[in-house]
C-alpha cells in the first residue's frame, strides 16, 4: 500500500501547491475591479487555473461534482506532469474541494525507467496487463441524493456506483451493443458487489470483453482500492480555509491546505488470487522481452510494470500494437449512428491493404463486417459510375446542361474536366477511381450518404 501512496502523496502534494499559487491570483482579482473573472467562487476558479494552465477540462455531473479529465489536444498539456497524470479520472465536490473518486494516474513513458539496470530491475513489480477498460465503483458517491437524477440522459442505463473515465452510470459503450454497466455487472452480481458498499471507498477494475476490447473472453480483475478522507473534516477545513484566504494577514491558510490534502486519498493494491492481476517474474530484461514478443494480443497486451515509488509503465507486445492499429481509434460498433466512422476506417483500411485482415480479427455472430464492407464496396463504385456517366453527359456528348448535373457530383465533375484540359486525356472510370481515392473521407461519405441532388 506504501508504495503506491508515495506517488499519490507527492501528487496530492502538488496539487495542494497548486491550490496555494490559485488563491494568490484568486485575491487579486478580488481587489482588481477590471478582471473579467471577478466574483468568481474560489473553487470555480480554481477549477479553471487547472484548465488554462494544465489542459485539465471538468464536466459537471451534478450540484458541486465534476468529472476531471486531462485533455491532450491542450497546449498545456504535459503528459509527464506530476499533477496532469493524478487528472486521468477524478472526480471532485467543489463544496469541500475534495477527492471523491480517482482512477488509476496516467502511466509513465517506459523510457522513464532504466530496465537495463539490473538493480533498478530487481526492484520492479510485473503483472499481465490485458486490453480494456477502466470501470470503477464506489458505493458511497453513487448513494450521493445530488446524483439521484440521471445528469447524463445519453446513457441507455444508469447506476451512479459505476463509472468510467469521463461518464457516471455505466451506460456508455464503444464497440459493443452492450453497455459497461451490463458488462461490469455480469462479471460481478448485486450479491458480490454487496461485499463492497462501504463509505468513503472506491474500488478501480480493469474490465475485457470480447465484443467490446482485443481479447477472446471475458473478465474483470481488480486494480486497485481507494480510501477518502471523511467528508466532514473535508467540508471544515475547507471553511477555514476560505475564512483565513479573506483575512490579512492570511495567517495559517497555507498550514491548512495541506492538511486538507493530506491524506485526502489513499490506495492500496488488492492482492488476491481471484481477483487481482497475474503477477509475473523475470529474471532480467531479456525474459521479459521474451515474454512480450511470445503473446499473440489476446492472450495479453503486454506488461505492467510498478517502481517503488508507485509509477507504472506499460509494454506492449509486437502483435497487440498491430491490432490495436488495425482495430482503429474510432468506434467499430455496426449502426447507423457509427456508419460514417466505420466507413472512413474501411476507406482507410483499403488504401493499405487491410481489409480482409481487418474482417478476419474481429468479425463474429453479432458483427458481419465482411457484408458491411462488401456494401461500402458497391456503393463506392455505384458513386464512381454514376460520375463518369454524367461527366460524360455533360461534358463529352453535351447532353444536359451543368445545372441537370446533380449538386454532389459538380465539384468532382469540375475537377475531372481540369485533369482532362490539363493532360488531354479521356476521363475513364480508372481515373476517376483514382481521384476519388483521394477525395477527403468525410466528404466523400457525405457525397455517398447525404447526397444533395
Amino acid at each position: 500500500m506504501q508504495a503506491h501512496n508515495n506517488e499519490l502523496r507527492d501528487m496530492l502534494n502538488e496539487f495542494a501547491t497548486f491550490v496555494k499559487n490559485a488563491i494568490i491570483n484568486y485575491k487579486y482579482i478580488d481587489t482588481n475591479k477590471d478582471d473579467k473573472n471577478k466574483g468568481m467562487c474560489l473553487a470555480e476558479f480554481i477549477l479553471l487555473e487547472l484548465y488554462l494552465k494544465k489542459g485539465i477540462k471538468k464536466i459537471k455531473i451534478a450540484t458541486d461534482l465534476y468529472i476531471l479529465n486531462y485533455c491532450k489536444t491542450h497546449p498545456k498539456y504535459d503528459k509527464n506532469d506530476l499533477l496532469t497524470r493524478l487528472f486521468r479520472h477524478v472526480i471532485i465536490d467543489t463544496n469541500t474541494f475534495s477527492i471523491v473518486n480517482l482512477g488509476i494516474p496516467k502511466s509513465l513513458p517506459i523510457n522513464k525507467v532504466d530496465l537495463n539496470d539490473q538493480s533498478i530491475f530487481k526492484t520492479l513489480t510485473f503483472q499481465e496487463y490485458k486490453d480494456g477498460t477502466m470501470i470503477m465503483y464506489n458505493y458511497h458517491l453513487g448513494n450521493d441524493e445530488r446524483l439521484a437524477h440521471n445528469p447524463q440522459p445519453e446513457n441507455n442505463m444508469y447506476d451512479a456506483k459505476i463509472l468510467t473515465r469521463k461518464t457516471i452510470g455505466g451506460g456508455n459503450t464503444f464497440n459493443s451493443q452492450q453497455s459497461f454497466g451490463d458488462m461490469f455487472k455480469s462479471m460481478y452480481p448485486e450479491t458480490t458487489l454487496s461485499n463492497m458498499n462501504s463509505d468513503n471507498t472506491s474500488y478501480v477494475f480493469n474490465l475485457y470483453y470480447k465484443d467490446e476490447h482485443i481479447t477472446r473472453e471475458n473478465g474483470m480483475y481488480l486494480v486497485r482500492q481507494y480510501f477518502y478522507k471523511d467528508p466532514h473534516e473535508q467540508l471544515q477545513t475547507w471553511q477555514n480555509i476560505i475564512k483565513k484566504m479573506q483575512m490579512e494577514p492570511q495567517n495559517g491558510v497555507n498550514d491548512d491546505i495541506d492538511k486538507h490534502f493530506e491524506y485526502m486519498v489513499q490506495g492500496s493494491n488488492i492482492v488476491n488470487a481471484a481477483t487481482s492481476p497475474k503477477e509475473l517474474t523475470f529474471e532480467n530484461v531479456g525474459d521479459m522481452d521474451k515474454y512480450v514478443a511470445g503473446l499473440n494480443g489476446y492472450d495479453g497486451a503486454g506488461v505492467m510494470i510498478y517502481d517503488n515509488y508507485g509509477s507504472r509503465y506499460k509494454i506492449f507486445s509486437p502483435r497487440y500494437i498491430e491490432l490495436k492499429e488495425l482495430s482503429g481509434q474510432n468506434c467499430r460498433n455496426i449502426s447507423m449512428e457509427n456508419n460514417q466512422n466505420l466507413f472512413l476506417h474501411w476507406i482507410k483500411l483499403k488504401k493499405e491493404g487491410k481489409v480482409d485482415a481487418f474482417v478476419k480479427e474481429f468479425s463474429s455472430e453479432n458483427k458481419d463486417y465482411g457484408t458491411v464492407f462488401f456494401n461500402y464496396e458497391i456503393l463506392m463504385q455505384n458513386f464512381i459510375y454514376t460520375a463518369h456517366t454524367w461527366y460524360i453527359s455533360y461534358r463529352v456528348k453535351k447532353e444536359c446542361s451543368g445545372e441537370e448535373v446533380p449538386y454532389f457530383l459538380r465539384p468532382l465533375i469540375y475537377k475531372l474536366h481540369g485533369i482532362y484540359i490539363a493532360n488531354n486525356t479521356p476521363i475513364t472510370l480508372d481515373i476517376i477511381s483514382h481521384v476519388v481515392s483521394e477525395m477527403n473521407c468525410v466528404a466523400l461519405y457525405n457525397r455517398i450518404f447525404n447526397a444533395i441532388i
